[in-house]
């Protein structure tokens, strides 16, 4: 696994398009394997994070971001239960 990711690191920061879109296909394989463990599958989100990120151009990206975006999404912590919002202050007309 150490091989695999040495060469999807170096595609994804490679000046290649057309690498980082079989990176980025990769990563959605990959990632979909139940018996990865928790190190090779967080060096996986990392490299799709990075291929995510605007700045990066790769061929058919518009077509494959959704999947990447979507792995993202489902590795993302869940969001912290929300405080109930403050209660909002007295209206100040009599000062």
């Amino acid at each position: 696994m150490a091989e695999l990711l040495a060469l999807l690191s170096g595609a994804v920061n490679g000046l290649s398009w057309a690498l980082r879109r079989a990176a980025a296909l990769a990563i959605v394989e990959l990632v979909a394997v139940p018996q990865l463990q928790a190190a090779p599958r967080a060096r996986l989100l990392d490299l799709a994070a990075l291929l995510a990120d605007k700045q990066k151009k790769w061929y058919d990206k518009e077509a494959e971001l959704p999947k990447l975006q979507k792995l993202l999404d489902a590795a993302a912590p869940p969001a912290a239960t929300a405080a109930p919002p403050a209660a909002p202050e007295p209206a100040s007309g009599d000062e």
